[in-house]
């Protein structure tokens, strides 16, 4: 039940009609008994800047961020994790009080697994499909755990290489168009795609 003490969350981005979130996240909720709901809102891309006021003023506790947004709405928050610094992506805000933080929580989810099944990616070659937000906490968390090399393959070749460009001062990146045969050869030499 709703009440005027009900704390609101959502997930913003565009597209966002397919998003899983809210149910997922409604469910939690309910299981945890607590008086939150959990809201999927479409944001264009001219319109993020005005969500975001909007969000701050309506008094959202807080919301994830997916495309395209995950890199443009750090300038427009008050404060940024170190670690979502690093990535150059959000995809979780935090309201306190009408002061906006950003955090990247993809890293770490991207690790969580590999660590449970007890698999380092240390001295070892990965291969990343994609160039957007979530590529890059990814790229940055296999970097961090001392991938050996790792190549970024993307529709768009030089996007690819933007990515790679900004993580090479933590190892060895290089960005590829998918189609590639060097892409390819990489899919079939690789220890982790």
């Amino acid at each position: 039940m709703f009440s005027g003490k009900t704390q609101n969350l959502a997930v913003i981005g565009c597209p966002i009609a397919h998003s899983l979130s809210p149910a997922m996240q409604n469910a939690a909720i309910c299981a945890a008994n607590i008086d939150y709901v959990y809201i999927a809102l479409k944001v264009l891309p001219g319109d993020l800047k005005a969500a975001v006021n909007g969000l701050r003023a309506t008094n959202f506790r807080g919301f994830n961020v997916t495309i395209p947004h995950k890199q443009t709405i750090m300038p427009l928050l008050d404060a940024v994790d170190e670690s979502a610094k690093k990535i150059g992506a959000v995809n979780t805000v935090v309201n306190d009080g009408g002061k906006l933080t950003g955090y990247n929580t993809d890293a770490a989810g991207f690790l969580s697994p590999l660590k449970d099944a007890a698999f380092s990616i240390s001295g070892k070659s990965a291969v990343i499909l994609g160039a957007g937000g979530a590529a890059r906490a990814v790229l940055c968390a296999l970097l961090t755990e001392k991938a050996q090399k790792i190549i970024v393959g993307a529709r768009n070749a030089q996007k690819a290489a933007a990515v790679a460009k900004d993580f090479a001062d933590m190892g060895n990146v290089s960005g590829e168009d998918w189609t590639s045969e060097n892409f390819s050869k990489a899919l079939k030499e690789t220890a982790l795609i």
